[in-house]
Formats: structure tokens, sequence, C-alpha cells
């Protein structure tokens, strides 16, 4: 209720003097929706048990009840170019809430690449939820897309950087190559991939979801790709990687990406 939330917050809000109101920014919609920092609670300190939400300014909203999803491609971050032009630094998240809402917070340098990994501390923690991950029959969890994902949409792989851990573990890591510091990529100014392994990435105990996106099997096909473009700095503590999808993934279905051939044995 009103005045049990007033009672709650009483000492962490921020009072309006000419209006004698507390706004108390909150992390759960009060009808029970996650939706991140997005709202603000207004609570009248002359009614207590009156409360009125508002979107905090330039925040997104929450979807009405019903309304249709749609998830839009993301663009790329600004990338530096020739002449050892610099990275543009500070990008806006691309990960979705669960109720399909585009993130609106921007991510800075985390250790002083050229561009970060473009989750924010948030997302980091709990992957895009434009995707889960869900329980397979007979083969553990598998990444599936909670809501129709379009072509061209862009996913993180992101892990801590170490070494590689012996074959006998259950491994997700992939291997890194740090872009350049100055532009943020992977490529020379000729287009050429820069060749220069630091390691793996390692998801466990991360928020990583791509470490459960399946491999397709001999007769299947993947709907999703990694760019090769990576994020982070040399001997870090975390770096990145990009994947793509290639086509429309629709609600539910599997996203998956090819590994290896050697995965597939034949006799």
């Amino acid at each position: 209720g009103g005045s049990e939330s007033n009672e709650r917050h009483s000492d962490t809000g921020r009072k309006c003097a000419k209006h004698n109101r507390r706004y108390i920014d909150i992390l759960c919609c009060p009808s029970g929706g996650t939706i991140g920092p997005n709202l603000t609670v207004i609570f009248d300190m002359r009614t207590p048990k009156k409360e009125e939400i508002r979107p905090r300014a330039g925040a997104l909203e929450c979807p009405a009840r019903g309304a249709e999803i749609s998830i839009k491609p993301q663009s790329p971050p600004s990338y530096g170019g020739g002449r050892g032009k610099r990275a543009v630094g500070s990008i806006l998240c691309w990960a979705h809430s669960r109720n399909g809402k585009r993130c609106g917070r921007r991510v800075s340098s985390r250790e002083g690449e050229a561009v970060p990994i473009p989750y924010c501390e948030s997302h980091m923690r709990s992957g895009d939820g434009a995707l889960k991950v869900v329980s397979h029959p007979f083969a553990g969890k598998c990444l599936v897309a909670r809501y129709d994902l379009p072509a061209k949409y862009r996913i993180v792989f992101w892990g801590t950087r170490g070494k590689c851990q012996n074959c006998s573990s259950e491994d997700r890591a992939i291997s890194f190559y740090p872009p350049n510091k100055v532009t943020g990529r992977n490529k020379d100014k000729e287009g050429n991939i820069v060749d220069n392994y630091n390691g793996v990435l390692n998801p466990d105990s991360t928020g990583d979801l791509i470490q459960f996106a399946a491999c397709p099997g001999p007769n299947e096909r993947q709907n999703m790709r990694s760019t090769f473009q990576y994020w982070g700095i040399r001997n870090g503590k975390i770096g990145g990687l990009e994947f793509i999808t290639l086509e429309k993934v629709p609600k539910n279905a599997q996203a998956n990406h090819f590994s290896s051939a050697i995965f597939f044995v034949t006799t």
C-alpha cells in the first residue's frame, strides 16, 4: 500500500519542498512488472495512500498491456577509421528488457577500451531480455528468442579473460583477439583481420546468454554468427564478441551458430 511504501522509503526519497512530495526511484513496478530504474513513484506526503506513477525524464515507458512488441536491429558503435581516428567511447546499451523495451542506459569505457561491451551493468548481469535460456528435453539448456528477432539483430558474448581450460572440463569459452586500442576495430586500415590472440573469454559465472546457444546439426543451418568484432583490451579483465542474426528468428525458436566441424564425427 501507499502508506507502507511511504514509511519504508521515507528516508531515501528526494523530497520536493515546494509540493511536499518525495520522489522515489524504484526497481520494480508496483503492479509486479520488473522495469528497471525507469519509473518514479510519487508519494503525496499530505495523502500518503495516494501514489502516482510517471516515467522518469528521458526514460523508456513500459509497453501497454497487450501491445505488440516489435524488436528492431541496433546500430553498430562508431568505430574509429583511417589516420588513427578514435572511436566514440560512449554508446547506448544494445539490450532489451524482458517486456520488450530497448534499454535507455548509456555505456562508457570500463578498462580504457576504445569501445566498451555494449551492455549496461544491469544487462551484463541478466543478459538481453529479448532472448531467454530454456531447458531442452535431453540436451541441457539452450537459447531461444523471447520475441521475434529481426535479421541483423546484435547480441553480445562476453566473459572474463584468461587461459584456456583443460579439454577434460566443460568449456564454453571463446578465443579473444583484442581490437585496436584507438579505433576499436579488429581489422587494419586495409581491412585485413589482425590475429593477436590473447587467451579466452570464459562466460562461466557471468550473465552471458550466448554460451547456451546451440551448434546446428549436420542437417540444420545457423541463424546467427560472430562478426569477429571484439571489445576489450589486451590483458584486460573482461572482453566481448559481437554476434548478429542472419535472418528473422521467430519467437521461441533456437538461436544457434556454427562452432566447428570438429564437433561432428563421421564413421
